[in-house]
């Protein structure tokens, strides 16, 4: 989903609701002072213990004020302000409110009447704040900016709440990233302070801090922040306070309406939205936090599909907010446009017409703010356009957001134009937009049939992903990355399915290469950056001055495109293209790119990676080189590609590719299931019929035009669960003759891999002294491995239940033997030893049990043994952060292959686990396997590698004799075809033979030639 403003970004402000006694100047020495300075006092006690006090007393309040200011008496005068201002808040009226706060500044503060630095500070916050919920966000933004200045000259721990309060400010201007760093500074203020775990303000910082994580796709690290602002709460025991409890369960009402995964996040925001909007009605039906949950009831009927509620709710909140802040304030327009693109759904085009137009006139106040809001509109009105087929003014609307979102570039060709990335503010905000921008553009091409268009939309698809890959960087949690990715391969589907219409469209081959390098930047992207930023201690291999440079050039194309950022909204969107913000930004990337075109030459290896695969042109990322080595090993390579309605088949062998699709009808799901299920079930009747099928629609097509030994498979979504070795290619009359069927394996080799650019095709066998082995079989036959008693971990699944693997002793103790390795058994295979030696270690081998946790695969785990550093159970994620040197990893386990698909990053599985651990080959099983099958497989597979044969070959050649062996009761695939290898190919070997005979043969013509040149000269002679 794009993350439109289809709400006002909520925001909790701290601020000081009571004022303090302060010292008094010397001009306070009278009777009349101390009698009107007990007044006040008694006033002050009043609004501690009655609610609403101010209220009464607003007429003492402004003769009092009047006393105070006659006779200087500053701070004083500006408690009565403070109350004042309070008095007409408690009524909502934000005009008055507003009113005396500024009179404060104007005639006490900037003047510098006063040094009390409480009172100034309480000033600043609610004046910034009441600005901040009245809609006025740059007058708010100026009062913080203000503020600051002065914190940093004055008041360490006031700045670390106005950094908290103009965070808040900078995510209502829709300027999520530099709101974050606000955040950070806010606690880390608070942390050297201790005051992180056990305070309001480090409550609200962690509360606040999730809206604009939520903003930019960061779901998981947004309900971290939710849960240290209750755990700050609990702290204080303050987490059943009616307050508390409200604004908690709004923020979670927005993160898991917006996160949207699965099911049970509608439910749950559903949930959180009901029981605060129930707790506010009871207390405040009118208070302005109505706002927020009328809008986020709205859009949770929204996303449950029932659109006439929804739109009720968002006129409710458009209704309380005129009642409270008038019709014309800067969060108008935003929820207006939201009642015109609802009103659009449901075929209301009169109302929808009719608001349109009201945003419209409230954009051409000369006051009005414009944010990201006024983009969003421009986008949401040229939808609209669309529907009415009104293409012209449609194109109009598109070109007029662009160039308001980018007012530097001339857009010479109208929304045919995409600028380049330099011209382009580095942020998510713009990669949305770009994506929005293919969407509409998209659209248009379908509806006027126009080519150049279509190829215009897909660039702008790219765009977006290109810096969607940039801002991905800042995420640190792996949950989140692949979430983060789920999210990105729906533009990476859309930029595929362009490509390939183009393609089909064009004949153009430089369509298929796009469509070919983008679903394996889809599938290769996450592991790539987590190996590249385990290199980070690469540093040393630059010098330290060079370190400073590049860090220096980044902070200053960082904050300078900050500022572009800002400039292009806060001038009205009238910058232009001698902006000299604009000009530096160019100047500085230019620098950089320099610097790493230095670097590329001279530091390769930091080059590599640091840079590797992170781009900054949309050349690169399309660079035919990618391919080079896929046409050279002259392998098929055949890559899938799933959509919801079908599979794109792309393939390439030599100078040859192409692209097919292949429909997900009934018949072909069934098949697959079918075939999953007979796979893993040794009783499985009629085999053939499914595998057969599955032969004819997923490969049959791709060899009759490319028929190939070798065949490289990319696969995708279901097809992660399948074996394509064991397809039939032709049925025989016997459905029961397992080991006579013509499975796809007897005739080709098949080798697997999550993206086809982490496949090496460079690399050579392992020599036999440099076969290191090191394996684990904790399940012996007379014994159980130890395990450390069962843990909140473990507690879904039962460790006593694992039975005996009494071959698997028999299996390690073979190949630690062969290879001159060590093997560990039962209470002696530990977790701890894996860590300690297993990066010495080129062939790690388990012979154990694996656990697969469907829920959460970040969880499924190897069963080891335990001691008293580690638990003994080895999980995914502790593997993503390991460091192996291994060349091989064999996972003779069940189902060690199997885990959850999330697009984007593929299966999460130990076997995935152990690449991102930087093992580039995995043996691994895609079902439960049988101890016994097992054991001579593994026999036979390690027999084939210690005599020279590639992985590749090995595990193939080694089913293939297990076949010739078996009998009728073991011949089922459910015991042999469980492992596939996943890894890298070794390239062709020369045909020696072929080589020698061909030069025996050149040197026969050469003698044959002289011989007879020889006898013709002498014949003339003579």
């Amino acid at each position: 989903m794009i993350y439109k403003s289809t709400t006002i970004v909520i925001s909790v402000l701290l601020f000081i609701l009571n004022t303090h006694s302060f010292a008094q100047n010397s001009s306070k020495n009278s009777d009349v002072y101390f009698s009107n300075k007990a007044k006040l006092d008694t006033i002050k006690a009043h609004t501690k213990s009655k609610y609403g006090s101010e209220i009464s007393n607003r007429n003492a309040l402004v003769k009092l004020e009047n006393f105070f200011d006659k006779n200087q008496n500053f701070d004083e005068k500006l408690e009565c302000l403070s109350l004042l201002s309070s008095s007409y808040y408690l009524e909502n009226n934000s005009d008055s409110a507003l009113y005396y706060l500024k009179k404060g500044i104007v005639e006490v503060i900037r003047p510098k009447k006063t040094t009390n630095k409480d009172i100034i500070n309480i000033f600043y916050n609610r004046y910034a704040a009441f600005l901040n919920d009245a809609g006025q966000y740059i007058s708010s933004k100026e009062i913080y900016e203000e503020q600051l200045d002065y914190l940093r000259k004055n008041d360490t721990l006031g700045l670390a709440r106005a950094y908290n309060n103009f965070a808040v400010l900078l995510n209502n201007l829709k300027e999520n990233e530099q709101s974050l760093r606000y955040y950070d500074s806010c606690l880390t203020v608070l942390k050297r302070s201790g005051l992180d775990t056990a305070s309001q303000l480090a409550k609200n910082a962690y509360l606040n801090q999730a809206m604009p994580k939520m903003n930019m796709g960061q779901f998981q690290e947004a309900l971290e922040s939710l849960r240290k602002s209750e755990i700050n709460l609990v702290n204080m025991n303050m987490q059943d306070q009616p307050g508390e409890v409200i604004i908690t369960s709004l923020y979670y009402a927005y993160v898991y309406t917006y996160k949207n995964e699965f099911p049970e996040d509608l439910e749950n925001a559903s949930k959180y939205a009901k029981r605060g909007y129930e707790m506010l009605y009871k207390i405040n039906k009118d208070h302005f936090y109505m706002i927020y949950f009328y809008l986020i009831l709205g859009d949770i009927e929204e996303k449950k599909g029932n659109l006439s509620q929804s739109l009720n709710f968002y006129k409710q909140a458009v209704a309380l907010k005129t009642m409270l802040h008038g019709d014309v304030n800067d969060d108008m327009p935003s929820m207006l446009t939201i009642l015109a693109r609802l009103s659009s759904n449901i075929g209301q085009k009169d109302s929808a017409s009719n608001y349109f137009n009201q945003i419209d006139k409230l954009y051409k106040r000369t006051n009005q703010l414009k944010t990201y809001d006024y983009i969003e509109y421009l986008f949401e009105d040229a939808e609209f356009q669309l529907k009415l087929k009104e293409i012209k003014l449609a194109e109009n609307k598109l070109l007029q957001a662009l160039k308001s979102y980018i007012p530097s570039y001339s857009w010479k060709n109208g929304i045919v134009d995409n600028p380049p990335l330099d011209l382009i503010p580095d942020s998510y905000q713009s990669a949305f937009f770009f994506i929005k921008k293919g969407e509409i553009t998209k659209k248009i091409a379908e509806l006027t049939d126009d080519t150049s268009l279509l190829n215009s939309s897909l660039d702008a698809y790219v765009i977006g992903i290109l810096l969607l890959n940039k801002s991905k960087n800042a995420i640190f949690n792996i949950r989140s990355k692949s979430q983060y990715g789920q999210q990105k391969s729906i533009y990476f589907a859309e930029a595929i399915q362009l490509a390939t219409a183009l393609y089909r469209k064009t004949n153009d081959k430089i369509y298929w290469e796009k469509a070919y390098l983008l679903s394996d930047l889809n599938k290769s992207s996450n592991l790539k950056h987590h190996l590249n930023q385990k290199s980070n201690a690469s540093q040393s291999l630059i010098p330290s001055e060079l370190q400073a440079k590049e860090l220096e050039l980044k902070t200053e194309i960082n904050l300078l495109e900050q500022q572009i950022y800002r400039d292009s909204f806060t001038k009205a969107i009238q910058s232009d293209s001698n902006d000299s913000t604009l000009q530096l930004i160019v100047k500085k990337k230019e620098e950089m790119n320099q610097l790493l075109a230095s670097y590329k030459t001279n530091y390769p290896n930091y080059y590599s990676l640091q840079y590797g695969g992170q781009n900054f042109t949309n050349e690169s990322i399309f660079d035919t080189k990618q391919t080079k080595s896929l046409r050279e090993s002259k392998k098929l390579v055949v890559q899938y590609i799933e959509f919801e309605a079908n599979f794109l088949l792309i393939y390439l062998k030599g100078k040859k590719e192409g692209l097919l699709k292949i429909d997900k009808d009934e018949n072909l799901t069934y098949n697959l299931n079918k075939f999953i299920n007979d796979s893993k079930n040794p009783n499985s009747k009629n085999f053939q019929a499914s595998a057969y099928y599955l032969y004819q629609k997923l490969i049959e097509p791709v060899l009759k035009v490319e028929p190939s030994k070798h065949i490289i498979i990319i696969p995708d979504g279901v097809l992660n669960h399948i074996n394509f070795e064991i397809l039939i290619e032709n049925p025989i009359a016997e459905t029961n003759a397992f080991e006579k069927f013509n499975y796809l394996l007897k005739n080709h080799t098949i080798t697997y891999q999550y993206a086809s650019s982490l496949i090496n095709f460079e690399r050579v066998s392992l020599k036999k002294k440099e076969m290191d082995f090191l394996g684990f079989a904790p399940y012996q036959e007379l014994g159980k491995p130890l395990f450390i008693a069962q843990t909140e971990r473990s507690n879904n699944f039962d460790l006593t239940s694992y039975t005996a693997l009494p071959f698997s002793e028999k299996e390690v103790a073979s190949l630690s033997k062969k290879f001159s390795g060590k093997g560990y058994y039962g209470n002696e295979a530990k977790e701890s030893y894996l860590k300690n030696e297993g990066k010495n270690s080129k062939i790690l081998h388990f012979a154990t049990h694996s656990h697969i946790d469907n829920n959460n695969p970040l969880f499924s785990s190897l069963l080891l043994s335990a001691d008293d550093k580690e638990d003994g159970i080895l999980y995914t994620h502790e593997l993503y952060e390991m460091d192996l040197n291994a060349d091989l990893v064999t996972l003779s386990a069940c189902n060690s292959g199997f885990g959850e698909h999330q697009q984007g990053e593929g299966v999460i599985s130990l076997a995935r686990g152990f690449m991102y651990a930087n093992v580039p080959n995995v043996l691994m099983s895609l079902w439960a396997v049988s101890d016994q099958s097992t054991s001579k497989l593994m026999t036979s597979f390690y027999d084939k590698v210690y005599d020279g044969e590639s992985y590749s070959e090995a595990i193939r050649n080694a089913k293939l004799d297990y076949l010739q062996q078996a009998d009728e009761n073991t011949a089922h695939p459910y015991y042999w075809a469980g492992f596939v290898y996943l890894g890298d190919v070794e390239s062709d070997k020369p045909n020696y033979f072929f080589y020698f005979f061909l030069g025996i043969a050149t040197l026969v013509a050469i003698y044959f030639l002289t011989r007879r040149f020889r006898v013709g000269h002498v014949a003339k002679m003579r």
